[in-house]
């Protein structure tokens, strides 16, 4: 059932098919520090002062790599992911195996109109690399998910 406002769009993104923007990035509040990994990460590893700079951290990254899109939905790729309770200062009580918070910085995306019925391949490409969202692997990808 659709809402209207509310439960139009659907979006998944993973591996396989992860572009060469993708990255994770987790953060460890208690020692301040937060790591990335994959072909698009800015950095491997930084530490922050506060849970405020690794907030700001985020903004940075999400400003450095905001993209025009002219889809009918607001999700245009980026960071998805969690940021848990225990990421402020204060609330020192998590297992510290888990990060606090953990992201993924989805470059390629399914996008799926459930009131249309619709599938949409999406992706943020590198200047000059051949559109990913127009290629057989994410028409296959469309293809697979929507059956």
């Amino acid at each position: 059932r659709v809402l209207p406002g509310f439960s139009r769009f659907s979006f998944t993104a993973g591996a396989p098919h992860l572009g060469p923007l993708s990255f994770t990035m987790s953060y460890h509040s208690t020692a301040g520090v937060v790591r990335c990994d994959g072909p698009g990460a800015p950095f491997a590893s930084r530490t922050v002062a506060s849970p405020e700079d690794f907030m700001k951290l985020i903004s940075d990254i999400m400003l450095e790599r905001a993209v025009d899109s002219n889809a009918p939905f607001d999700f245009a790729g980026g960071l998805v992911g969690y940021l848990g309770y225990e990421a402020r200062h204060d609330a020192q009580t998590a297992d510290p195996e888990v990060p606090d918070a953990y992201y993924l910085f989805a470059d390629r995306f399914l996008a799926f109109d459930h009131l249309l019925q619709k599938v949409y391949t999406c992706s943020i490409d590198p200047p000059g690399a051949p559109r990913w969202s127009a290629s057989p692997e994410a028409r296959a990808a469309a293809t697979q998910t929507s059956t």
